[in-house]
């Protein structure tokens, strides 16, 4: 056992209120976890690693300890009221996940922090599509699914680290499995992923496959280059009001 300060001082809590701290490797000098608290709160993570408890944080503290070393405890910004305390640690938890630097291993955090997926990291791009995504021009009948769910799994997934899904991660939310009958809409050759409200990617239907037991059928494709200019806009026009059902089909009225 090693780092033998368990308490701040007598005077201390007062003067911290809330506060955000890291706790730092102090070989590599890296950051494997970011938490906000008040009191000793910061000093809690060491009394749990000297307990039986299991987690990628609690061995990090172990092993630090065997190897000679205490544990670098480190206020990073106090004085704060709960909810600036709240962002403080999300932006770094942010931070220290995008650092390459970093082995993934290393980045102990199981959640995201305060609101990460609404506030968090974001290029322009994404910020211009959250708050200002023009409509989207749909000139072609399409089927617009629904990834909502399947969006929300994929950050909430701490192996993803906060990264928008991959071409193949993308490819698979969407083509399946879905309670439709292709057969009815032969003159749809494309598929938009949709995911709260914006089309994340386009995809040229090659086939659909037979339906399974529960009727449902999936869908092979590749992406529709030629579409590309429909990622980032917003369908929020296309769906009645309480639409619950992942798939639409939309035909201009042109083409109808």
């Amino acid at each position: 056992m090693r780092n033998l300060t368990r308490a701040f001082r007598a005077g201390v809590h007062g003067e911290l209120g809330c506060y955000v701290y890291r706790l730092v490797d102090p070989v590599s000098g890296n950051t494997f976890y970011v938490g906000r608290g008040v009191g000793n709160r910061i000093f809690e993570h060491l009394s749990e690693a000297e307990t039986s408890t299991e987690s990628r944080k609690t061995n990090k503290i172990r092993a630090i300890w065997a190897s000679g070393n205490d544990v670098s405890l480190i206020v990073h910004r106090h004085g704060l009221t709960e909810a600036e305390a709240s962002l403080v640690e999300s932006s770094l938890i942010d931070f220290i996940n995008d650092d390459a630097k970093v082995d993934a291993e290393e980045k102990t955090n199981k959640i995201k922090g305060y609101k990460a997926r609404e506030l968090g990291k974001k290029s322009v791009e994404a910020i211009n599509h959250q708050y200002a995504a023009l409509a989207a021009e749909l000139d072609r009948p399409i089927a617009l699914i629904k990834i909502n769910r399947k969006w929300v799994e994929h950050h909430k997934n701490e192996t993803n680290n906060g990264k928008q899904p991959s071409l193949d991660q993308m490819y698979e939310m969407v083509r399946g499995h879905w309670v439709v009958n292709p057969k009815r809409h032969t003159r749809v050759k494309y598929i938009a992923a949709v995911a709260f409200g914006l089309i994340r990617e386009v995809y040229r239907i090659e086939s659909w496959s037979e339906p399974d037991k529960n009727k449902r059928v999936a869908f092979t494709g590749a992406v529709a280059d030629e579409l590309s200019h429909y990622k980032g806009t917003h369908v929020n026009d296309v769906y009645q009001r309480g639409a619950q059902a992942p798939v639409r089909w939309y035909y201009p009225k042109a083409s109808v």
